[in-house]
């Protein structure tokens, strides 16, 4: 259920673990194709901590927001196709008083735009046959590598037995990454994701065993609008086995087109800030799995930004952070 309270000018419905079927038609209308138009990433991933996420009914047109806790208080308007609408900025502002306001995951690049006021997610859409097939020298190569030097690897459903082990690979996982970056990297988006959908009847999450221990995990689930299409919600392998995440993009693929889908949504082209520096590492190991693949490329666009608001590089685009 909903919970509905009354603003000026408009009316907002706070989304709730079970309102998946309520906003899948407001999802839909925006012709958006995303990792972040799939319920279960969605609310997983937004709706952390004192975040929350809305339906807004305005001049009989529903729109998403998210509201980010009360710290930051961050207003992002979500996949929105049209221009900014100032009557409608005025009422949040009105609303929230919020210190930043912004558009994520529009559809068409904002006209008239600062570069620094503007930034550019590229989602990447995978063709699971190609993938399957090893039909990609590189990736063939390193799958049989792969296999070869840890004999002993299974790629399985995860079951609820399975849960503290998840965990602690999760934690082990973000601890060598913040130690690699230099800054810190929690897993809480995961960890949320499988607290709420492990058992969930139609969301896949596969774990990657090697002598009972978990070395990996992946997920994927159906998406709304898209029939054919599946959505790899997170892919992470202990970076101590070599070609592991190989491994775990053609041991989901495989599992994806045993399901029916023919295409697999694999989230952003995006590189890294590592110790101050661009790291491309992360977005050029996707690329590697694109043969026959698309791009979708969404923009992000910011509105407000009080002056004592001090951001990061990526906090325009970063919106689930």
């Amino acid at each position: 259920m909903v919970t509905e309270k009354s603003a000026e000018g408009f009316t907002l419905y706070e989304i709730q673990k079970d309102d998946e079927n309520l906003i899948n038609p407001v999802l839909s209308s925006t012709g958006v194709v995303s990792n972040f138009t799939c319920f279960p990433q969605l609310y997983a991933y937004l709706t952390k901590s004192s975040n929350h996420l809305y339906i807004v009914n305005f001049r009989e047109k529903p729109r998403i927001i998210l509201h980010r806790n009360s710290d930051l208080n961050d207003i992002r308007i979500m996949f929105s196709k049209e221009e900014k609408d100032e009557e409608f900025i005025e009422k949040i502002k009105k609303q929230f008083s919020p210190k930043y306001i912004a558009y994520n995951l529009i559809p068409e690049k904002p006209s008239a735009v600062e570069p620094n006021k503007m930034a550019i997610r590229d989602e990447l859409i995978l063709d699971v046959s190609t993938v399957r097939a090893l039909d990609d020298p590189r990736v063939k190569k390193d799958y049989n590598r792969c296999k070869k030097r840890h004999p002993n690897i299974q790629y399985r459903r995860a079951t609820p037995k399975d849960k503290k082990q998840i965990v602690d690979f999760v934690d082990r996982w973000c601890q060598r990454e913040t130690e690699k970056r230099g800054a810190l990297v929690t897993g809480e988006n995961v960890k949320r994701y499988i607290e709420l959908f492990l058992s969930e009847d139609g969301i896949n999450i596969d774990v990657i065993i090697d002598q009972d221990k978990v070395i990996g995990i992946t997920s994927h689930s159906s998406h709304p609008l898209e029939q054919k299409l599946a959505v790899s919600t997170f892919s992470m392998v202990d970076r101590g086995y070599k070609q592991l995440g190989v491994f775990a993009y053609v041991e989901q693929a495989k599992a994806i087109d045993a399901q029916g889908f023919t295409k697999a949504l694999i989230g952003g082209r995006e590189s890294l800030i590592v110790g101050g520096k661009e790291n491309t590492s992360k977005a050029d190991f996707k690329m590697r799995f694109m043969k026959n693949g698309s791009i979708n490329t969404y923009y992000s666009q910011e509105v407000l930004s009080a002056d004592n608001f001090v951001v990061g590089p990526n906090y325009l685009r970063d919106f689930w952070a």
